[in-house]
């Protein structure tokens, strides 16, 4: 194999692996199978690799590849809405390709250095596969033991890095691919990161079946495969959760706004209106109408001081009339004193007991300030003012909000809001299902509002459901989602889709949703336990590599 030739393999297997992430445009039976065995291809790759630089590049092409594909939906919000000069946004894609497939290259790099303290300097791994004496068989099983466990830790501590290095993008992490599969009955044990590593060492375990000669190691390989795929499997019958109290009715309202519109104070009010008088529409079932309505992320434009008090007038009014809460995306201007204020991005619970005063002041209000702000789009990192400014993005620097906030309590249910970007962050969301603040319990239902409007009607909609599912299987929770082209539907405990609206059309989504209670393993611990097994396995195999085989000569 050419060193050109292997590059263009890289190439070709990262356009593949991103297929995997084109929820809604392939089936989804077909996400997992081409992410495993692309990966094992990669893999393969690095295997072949005679020293870490070629290892490096292989996964690195690899994921500049992936990413580009999978995430060109960047350039829509820079380009189409945020009216960057097209060349430049392309570019900006590309370099943040360059950036996020680092992780993948330097995760190659360290399988690929591991792993060849096994092997002799002097022979390929042609020559390994041979077995052509019993110094060299043994070195073949060493390795053959700790290889696959070596690639698993490297890949899941590179997607850990991912989701937390300036602050994490962990979108199209490997494990979305397994929502549908036996590998997701990982999520409530140790989360998406622990998927990551289980569907790694699975992929290792396929390709070893290529790439040894021997009989015994081809078998050994199988029967590790099918063996996790089965403890996978017997896991799936684990239930997390138990039902709390009775269903609320809940209606999620996907207002379809476009963004040349939503920002525009000519048709802005036309157009806000419109996606209120969605929750006067009468409900699905007439016997059970709606109790909570729930609006997409900044359903709201404007600061709620500069919107007419006559309009805040008529959705508490609207809201009476519905008997309903509405719990509304909207950006706050707060006040706390001495001249000093905050901006946030939040969501607000209005009923018919809200005063408009209390509105206008943010005060007396219940409130969710979103904690984890996106990087460029709601908070400017220091030395990219510039940057920003040429996207020209309304309403992009705003305040986080503190931890631990107060859970939003309707009937005997406690809802959980959760903003955008911020259901990328599981870990994150974690503290809201332990009791604190004045409630004797913790949410029993988590709910997302969000505006991907930025980013068309293209794959990153069916993506952010794929992220909102896995939430759903880490927490034992109900996921529900209102967005304003969504992709907006009601996610069960388990990660199921109950029920589901087509994306890039106004409508509402009229469902009965019961909380759950009881908490999953992952719950309590979080992302730790599987960062400090990767790392320990690292590690072993640093420190215990076998003493060189000696010359035949």
């Amino acid at each position: 194999m050419t060193q050109m030739f292997n590059w263009i393999v890289a190439l070709a297997l990262g356009l593949i692996h991103s297929l995997s992430f084109y929820q809604g445009a392939l089936p989804a039976w077909s996400h997992a199978p081409i992410q495993m065995l692309s990966f094992g291809a990669l893999f393969y790759l690095v295997l072949r690799s005679h020293s870490v630089k070629r290892a490096f590049l292989s996964a690195y092409l690899f994921g500049i590849s992936s990413f580009c594909s999978s995430l060109y939906w960047l350039y829509i919000s820079m380009h189409v809405y945020g009216h960057m000069p097209s060349l430049l946004a392309a570019l900006a894609v590309f370099l943040f390709s360059l950036y996020l497939a680092l992780y993948y290259g330097l995760a190659a790099l360290i399988s690929n250095r591991l792993i060849s303290i096994f092997r002799r300097d002097s022979r390929s791994s042609d020559d390994i596969a041979t077995g052509s004496d019993s110094a060299r068989l043994a070195s073949e099983t060493y390795s053959f033991w700790l290889t696959p466990f070596i690639w698993a830790a490297s890949i899941t501590l590179a997607e850990l890095a991912r989701g937390y290095i300036f602050t994490g993008f962990p979108w199209n992490a490997i494990a979305y691919s397994y929502v549908d599969t036996v590998y997701s009955a990982w999520a409530p044990i140790g989360g998406m990161y622990t998927v990551v590593f289980i569907v790694s060492l699975s992929s290792a375990f396929l390709t070893q079946i290529i790439y040894y000669q021997a009989f015994a190691l081809k078998l050994r390989s199988a029967l590790q495969f099918i063996g996790l795929f089965l403890i996978s499997w017997g896991l799936g019958f684990i239930q997390w959760w138990q039902p709390h109290g009775d269903a609320i009715s809940v209606r999620l309202i996907q207002s379809n706004i476009p963004m040349d519109q939503k920002f525009d104070p000519q048709v802005g009010l036309e157009r806000l209106y419109e996606q209120f008088l969605l929750a006067q529409l009468p409900a699905s079932d007439p016997a059970r109408p709606p109790s909570v309505t729930i609006f997409p992320e900044t359903s709201i434009p404007v600061f709620q001081h500069q919107l007419d008090s006559r309009v805040w007038s008529d959705i508490i009014g609207m809201s009476n009339k519905s008997n309903a809460t509405f719990l509304i995306g909207t950006p706050l201007y707060l006040p706390e004193g001495n001249g000093k204020f905050r901006v946030t991005n939040s969501v607000i619970a209005v009923d018919s007991y809200t005063e408009v005063h209390e509105i206008i002041n943010g005060q007396g209000l219940d409130i969710y300030n979103k904690r984890h702000l996106v990087p460029f789009g709601e908070y400017v990192p220091f030395g990219f003012k510039w940057f920003v400014n040429l996207m020209q993005i309304p309403l992009g620097d705003f305040d986080a909000g503190r931890e631990n906030q107060q859970l939003l309590k309707i009937d005997d249910q406690l809802l959980a809001p959760n903003i955008c970007y911020e259901d990328l962050f599981g870990e994150e969301l974690l503290s809201q299902l332990f009791a604190h603040g004045n409630h004797s319990n913790g949410a029993t239902i988590l709910f997302n509002i969000s505006n991907l409007a930025w980013f068309g009607n293209t794959i990153a909609l069916n993506q952010h459901l794929q992220i909102s599912r896995m939430r759903a299987l880490e927490t034992a929770r109900p996921m529900i989602r209102a967005t304003n082209t969504g992709t907006t539907a009601a996610i069960d405990a388990e990660g199921k889709v109950d029920a589901i609206l087509p994306t890039a059309q106004a409508g509402f989504l009229d469902v009965y949703v019961r909380g759950t209670q009881g908490l999953t393993y992952y719950a309590y611990v979080g992302n730790l336990p599987i960062f400090i097994f990767a790392l320990v396995i690292l590690g072993l195999s640093w420190f215990r590599r076998p003493a060189p085989v000696e010359s035949d000569k």
